[in-house]
This record gives structure tokens, sequence and C-alpha cells, in this order.
């Protein structure tokens, strides 16, 4: 296996290597619910964002409720013409991953639910009740980058000890 070069960028550069790395990816937005659809946290990414994040979690807290009533089942995905939403949920939170349609479900599914097990391990959890202050959840914006790389290292070491793999 060959390493990959680090992009060169600016000195002036504050970013950090992983907040850069998720701006160039599909992501668009995310929206951490709480069981009552108020918008704990909520960020967005990129050119090509969601106009009015907090009215779409109130629109997906709808849209759940509804289906939960009439099929007794949480959606988890919607697919549009260009985009995609993937809905987990986890200690009665849910996060909501906005991302381009094509990378599809899977994609969705792995980064919405390992950044919704890091906000629960921060502040959530048994016996820990959430905090209604959206001040409070405001830091958590600094640890998505580093929860979003990991996650793209883990599958690619995964793949990279896989037997079925072939290695060039």
């Amino acid at each position: 296996c060959s390493k990959i070069a680090p992009v060169k960028h600016a000195a002036r550069s504050t970013s950090t290597h992983s907040e850069r790395l998720l701006y160039r990816m599909p992501i668009r937005n995310l929206i951490v619910l709480a069981p009552s659809g108020l918008v704990l946290f909520e960020k967005e990414y990129g050119k090509e964002k969601i106009a009015q994040p907090r009215l779409l979690g109130s629109l997906l807290t709808a849209m759940t409720e509804f289906a939960t009533q009439t099929t007794a089942m949480r959606p988890s995905y919607i697919e549009m013409s260009s985009l995609a939403v993937t809905m987990c949920r986890e200690d009665s939170v849910t996060c909501a991953l906005v991302h381009d349609r094509t990378d599809k479900a899977l994609f969705g599914r792995l980064l919405a639910g390992e950044i919704l097990m890091a906000f629960v391990e921060e502040y959530g959890g048994p016996g820990r009740e959430l905090s209604q202050n959206l001040k409070d959840f405001k830091g958590f914006g600094e640890k998505i980058a580093g929860v979003v790389q990991n996650t793209v290292q883990a599958v690619l070491h995964d793949l990279g000890t896989a037997a079925c793999v072939l290695h060039t």
C-alpha cells in the first residue's frame, strides 16, 4: 500500500487538516434533535448547504411522528432528487445527516451513527438528563471532524486487513 501525501495548504489557514477534510466531503448539514424535536446542535458544511436547518429539524420530527403513528416504524433514510437525509437514534436523541444522494444510506448511517455516539458519550448516556440549554452543546462542533476522520480511517484499516481485498 502506498501512503497518500498530505495536501499542502497556505500557512495562513487556521483550520485543521480534519476540518478541511470534512468540508471537502459531501456532508451538507448535521442536526442533532432532542426527543421533543428541539434542535440541540446544528452545523452547516460547504457551499451547498440547506437553508434554515432548524426548520428541517422540525420537518424531520413531524415526518418521524407521522411515520411512527401510521406504520409503527421510524424513517432512517430519506432520498430526494440530489440529496438524502440519514437519521440515527440513540438514547432518544436523533442525528440527522444531510448528504449527497450519491453516497447512499450506508455511508450516511456510518457517519451519522458515529457522530451520534460521540454526542451521546459527551452529553448524554444512561442516567444523565440532556440539557435544554443549547449553549451547552456549542463545543461539539470542534469534535465532529475528528470523529469523521477516525471513522474513515477505521474503515480503511478494516479494508486493508480484509482477506477479500486485493492489494496491488
